[in-house]
């Protein structure tokens, strides 16, 4: 994974946690000077808060396209999930655990595209 590609998978990891923290821990969220507005338009759960989901989302998956084919099938499949059972009012246990799927696979295609350690040559 590029630099570049890096970037925008971290810029997209910040906005979809920024989505979900807005969500869940909206007192939390606006603590931060200036975020009452985003926070609000979040939580309406309309097109604003559709566009701050789907774009990002979108952008990692574009960041991660070069990873294996089906684990980012899977990621794609995991963020559709995700914004599925949010937007269209499924239940909040399966909202969470489409949440916890997608976090565990993008910790797998993340730590799948990362550099193998070199380990040292054994002694004999």
């Amino acid at each position: 994974m590029g630099r570049i590609d890096l970037g925008v998978a971290l810029v997209a990891l910040l906005a979809l946690g920024f989505h979900c923290a807005a969500m869940f821990f909206q007192s939390v969220t606006l603590a931060v000077p200036g975020t009452d507005g985003a926070v609000r338009a979040v939580n309406e759960l309309g097109t604003v808060s559709q566009v701050a989901f789907w774009v990002p989302a979108l952008l990692l998956v574009l960041a991660l396209r070069r990873a294996w084919t089906p684990l980012l099938l899977v990621e794609t499949c995991a963020l559709i999930a995700v914004g599925v059972t949010m937007f269209w009012n499924y239940g909040l246990s399966v909202h969470l655990v489409a949440i916890a799927v997608s976090v565990a696979v993008t910790v797998t295609v993340l730590t799948s595209a990362s550099p193998r350690v070199k380990r040292p040559p054994q002694l004999a």
